[in-house]
């Protein structure tokens, strides 16, 4: 900010910018709690419920200390971005990765090997049962993920992004 000679840090501005004169108001306004409802599922899609279920099954509900703390990353990034009143994706996609980590984990769990403990249905947990049914029907899980990505793939590729990929 030498142009308007004066020191003033971009982090200051960027706070006065959003909270003190609200300015990214002008952008469109979205609910508080946009980041844990909308945002998720737009961009995750068809692995929604693996990240769900890799982010809570694994020995029960006592994730290990890196489980925990990759969760609490996701949790407090989206928490600190919900308070910013202009809300979009774009925002959140720096943690869309450990997401899509959690839903490879699931993944696995659901088609690999490595399965989760067998324990009666009534003790079980919502996800592991989710994991059970998806590792009994692999084929039609796996047709719909390939499926629906592929679409969407397609769209953004023939449709979405046409002029920038006609540019490259």
């Amino acid at each position: 900010s030498f142009l308007y000679f004066c020191i003033f840090p971009f982090d200051l501005s960027c706070i006065f910018f959003r909270f003190v004169f609200p300015g990214s108001e002008l952008y469109g306004v979205n609910s508080p709690v946009y980041f844990f409802t909308e945002a998720p599922a737009a961009m995750l899609g068809t692995f929604l419920p693996f990240a769900v279920c890799g982010a809570v099954v694994l020995r029960g509900y006592r994730l290990p200390r890196a489980q925990r703390l990759l969760v609490a990353t996701l949790l407090w990034s989206n928490a600190v971005y919900s308070l910013n009143p202009h809300k979009e994706y774009r925002f959140v996609l720096p943690v869309l990765p450990l997401a899509l980590g959690f839903a490879g984990h699931a993944l696995a769990l659901a088609f690999g090997k490595e399965k989760t403990e067998e324990t009666s249905s009534s003790s079980s947990s919502l996800a592991e049962r989710f994991l059970r049914l998806c590792s009994r029907h692999s084929a039609a899980v796996l047709s719909v993920l390939l499926v629906s990505n592929v679409a969407a793939a397609a769209f953004f590729f023939q449709v979405h992004q046409r002029a920038p990929i006609a540019v490259m």
